[in-house]
């Protein structure tokens, strides 16, 4: 078991020491993932509006990429 950090802290609602620092190349990374996702998926949407059908769309891969997003 890891000893607590905040084991000297004089506040007792003060977590600060509990968080990790994150740098920027972590944070560019996960913005360029959202916004990558988000791209894959807006022309399928856009496409369903125009058509107002949902002709030709696999269920099976609705499905699969739904799990993917997810991260499961």
């Amino acid at each position: 078991m890891h000893p607590d950090p905040c084991i000297k802290c004089q506040d007792p609602y003060d977590y600060s020491c509990y968080l990790l620092e994150v740098d920027v190349t972590t944070i560019l990374m996960g913005m360029v993932l959202i916004i990558g996702s988000l791209l894959s998926f807006i022309p399928q949407i856009v496409q369903l509006f125009k058509l107002k059908n949902t002709e030709g769309l696999s269920f099976q891969m609705l499905h699969l990429a739904q799990y993917n997003q997810d991260g499961i």
